[in-house]
Formats: structure tokens, sequence, C-alpha cells
């Protein structure tokens, strides 16, 4: 039996888009002030999720494309959750960070993630640890760590 199939990837644009029939049209506002990269000082910083989209790997895994603001900045750092047993550390680490691990008491082991949970991931705080990383001699900002929740300003103090 012959299976042909196509497969489309919907990747976020950055620059407002006309289309048109076959035509295409990308309208760029040129600003000779956005002409370098931003790169932030490593770091602590709280970090608010402005773009996600679910993905596959060069290896064929799972997995969900992140843009991540730090407070302060400009840009969003991208980054990428791969859901690889080898991976499953950084999961843990996101979900852990932006307050979206399982409740206490419950029996879930397993998570499902769908478009309506990513949609629900634009706008979630949770601290992050920048770093800067060179590629080519070009320096970038990489997320190192998604740090646990800090639920001490929702717990009153002991004495």
């Amino acid at each position: 039996a012959l299976v042909t199939g196509v497969q489309t990837c919907a990747l976020p644009i950055c620059f407002p888009v006309t289309i048109t029939g076959n035509n295409m049209a990308i309208v760029f506002n040129y600003d000779e002030s956005e002409s370098k990269r931003e790169v932030i000082k490593p770091g602590e910083y709280e970090g608010e999720i402005t773009s996600a989209r679910l993905g596959i790997s060069s290896a064929g895994n799972d997995m969900l494309v992140l843009g991540i603001q730090p407070e302060g900045s400009s840009m969003s750092i991208r980054d990428h959750i791969v859901f690889s047993p080898k991976a499953k550390w950084k999961a843990r680490q996101f979900f852990d960070c932006f307050g979206l691990a399982p409740e206490d008491g419950e029996s879930a082991t397993q998570m499902e993630i769908d478009d309506d949970f990513v949609n629900d991931l634009i706008g979630k705080i949770g601290d992050i640890r920048v770093g800067v990383e060179s590629y080519n001699g070009i320096k970038r900002n990489r997320i190192v760590e998604y740090l646990p929740l800090d639920e001490e300003g929702d717990e009153e103090e002991e004495d």
C-alpha cells in the first residue's frame, strides 16, 4: 500500500504579513536602533512567556518552542522543551517554574499538552536563570535554568 501525506508546520511570523492569492508581502519597519542584538547580563530574572507553540525536534521528539522575555528587556529568549527521556529534567524544571505541575494529592502522572494548554502559557511568569553563550563569534542569551516557583510570598512566616 502506498501512503502519501503532506505535513505542515505553523511557524510564528514576526512581521505583519498580507497574503493575496499566491502572493505574499512582508512589511518591515526599518529602524537603525534595532540593528544590534540585545544581550543582557547573566543572572536571575523574572521571565514572561511571550510565545509558545508545539513542534517536533530534529530527532523527531515532541517539543514546546517558547519565547520568554526577561523583565527589563525588550527581547525574548527562544527556548525548547523537548519531551524525550534525556530531557525530562528540563520539562520538570519548566513545569515547576511556571506553576504547571500537578497539585499535591493529585494522582496525575501524565499531562496532556494540547493547543489549549499551549495558548494558556502566554503571559505566565516565572523565575529564570539567564546565561550568555557565543556561537560563531555572536553573543546571545540562553536560559540556563528554570527556577522553582517561590511559594514564600503565599505562606505566612513562622516564628
